[in-house]
């Protein structure tokens, strides 16, 4: 039976039996087992493995010199080029010198035949012969390339250029560490992953600069941020002109502030933001005035809107953007202010974005009915019920509402007996997200109260893990 297995059964077979999408690469040496291991069941088995394209294609550097070396002999006979990934953290430390030597030869004699390049740096596991590897090896072949160190790396590990310059073919570049690099040799950049920082925030333009092909730009914040002066924004915003998604994270709304002015995104599709608000000098800073007359205008008019609530923090989902504030650890104690921001928020959005939307998703994590003395900008049931008041006002177009998390307080802010909030409203979905350990709850009562009022179906709807009951892809 095994002897008469098709190459395309075993591709099936190797697929299922071998490659693991999931595995991390501390378990990769069990894919190295179970490959060796097909090598011993039957001679026809045996060729079917040594001769598959892909099975010795995937190395990791952590593993045992002999087996990189057969993986690499291997591969030359199927598909010539190689994905290389290289995590210094899997490696014991007394184990370091020499492997340290080992990897520095390795990049450097096979990189015209690589394809994806990961490397994962961590502090005191640099060497100046891994980076004249990376410096001075072109990479002629490489599509993809990774590059990660700590963030208490400040010198870039010694790395200061990327392959002498010469990528012709390399699109996707993620780039975590804290100097700058000049990327405008890499004409075919599509797509870019950043972290800044203070170390680096200066240079962020001019890295973005003279890049004609690039589709999507992602900016992540480093988790430590030295406080700093931010430079001037160009007298001119650069003109990303064929980038249709951008996103920057895990920042000051001050360092949003400082990206959006110095930009210009005439093609943009997708906008992603996730800042922490900025206060200081009695001024509130948030960048969602600033990002909304970025966001296109779709030739159909949008439909649905995602409004997150939750004690610190506020999250907008529609269309074409994924807006998320973040007010913990601010000095503000003015919590009528705050609460006046976010209903300018919605307001605004009302005017000038999504005017009349037929599903509205409601996530709720707000169950505190007191407020916390020791954050007191934290909100509370009170707040909470000043906002969907305002939210159901604004937006009256809604037919189906979709409920996450507290249910009941929603739910309740509709039951007003000289007042019809929502009145288009016909479905009140309570979702429940497969494996999420926090589930929807809610108050029969109110339910009662409700059904009391006015014709209301109500409707229990279990949806994918990660998505809305809306079918709306993720940013």
């Amino acid at each position: 039976m095994l002897d008469s297995v098709t190459s395309e059964i075993f591709d099936i077979i190797a697929n299922f039996y071998v490659i693991d999408p999931s595995e991390s690469p501390q378990d990769s040496i069990q894919q190295v087992q179970r490959t060796l291991l097909l090598l011993r069941v039957t001679s026809p088995i045996r060729q079917l493995t040594l001769s598959h394209r892909t099975l010795w294609s995937d190395i990791h550097l952590h593993w045992p010199e002999q087996i990189v070396e057969f993986y690499r002999r291997q591969s030359k006979h199927t598909s010539k080029f190689i994905s290389v990934h290289l995590d210094t953290e899997l490696v014991e430390d007394e184990k370091m010198k020499a492997k340290k030597v080992f990897w520095a030869t390795f990049l450097a004699r096979e990189m015209d035949s690589v394809v994806s390049l990961n490397i994962r740096l961590h502090t005191g596991h640099g060497s100046p012969a891994i980076a004249d590897a990376i410096e001075n090896s072109s990479a002629k072949r490489l599509r993809k390339f990774t590059l990660e160190l700590d963030e208490a790396i400040t010198d870039n590990a010694g790395i200061h250029r990327l392959f002498n310059g010469i990528a012709p073919e390399l699109s996707h570049i993620r780039i975590y560490v804290a100097q700058p690099f000049d990327l405008t040799p890499f004409e075919a950049l599509q797509h870019m992953e950043l972290r800044i920082g203070h170390h680096n925030i200066k240079h962020v333009f001019t890295m973005l600069s003279g890049l004609a092909k690039l589709q999507t730009v992602a900016l992540e914040g480093v988790q430590r941020w030295m406080r700093q002066s931010l430079p001037a924004a160009p007298d001119s915003p650069i003109a990303l002109e064929t980038c249709t998604s951008f996103s920057i994270t895990n920042v000051c709304a001050s360092i949003t502030g400082h990206i959006l002015a110095g930009i210009a995104l005439p093609q943009i599709e997708h906008i992603v933001v996730k800042e922490r608000m900025h206060y200081a000098n009695n001024k509130i800073l948030t960048s969602f005035l600033a990002v909304l007359p970025r966001l296109d205008r779709p030739a159909k008019p949008r439909e649905w809107l995602h409004l997150g609530l939750h004690p610190h923090r506020v999250v907008v989902r529609m269309q074409g953007c994924f807006y998320e504030m973040d007010w913990e650890g601010t000095s503000l104690h003015d919590r009528p202010r705050l609460i006046r921001l976010i209903g300018q928020f919605v307001s605004t959005l009302g005017k000038s974005v999504i005017s009349n939307p037929i599903h509205l998703l409601i996530e709720s994590t707000i169950v505190d009915s007191k407020r916390d003395k020791r954050h007191p900008v934290f909100f509370a049931r009170e707040d909470q019920h000043t906002l969907l008041t305002h939210t159901y006002k604004t937006w009256p177009s809604v037919a189906s509402l979709y409920l996450l998390g507290n249910a009941t307080a929603v739910v309740r802010a509709l039951c007003h007996r000289q007042e019809i909030r929502l009145p288009s409203l016909e479905t009140i979905n309570l979702l429940t997200r497969e494996h999420d350990a926090a589930k929807t709850i809610w108050d029969d009562k109110y339910l009662t109260i409700l059904r009391q009022l006015r014709h209301v179906n109500f409707v229990d709807r279990q949806v994918p893990e990660g998505q809305s009951s809306m079918s709306t892809r993720s940013l």
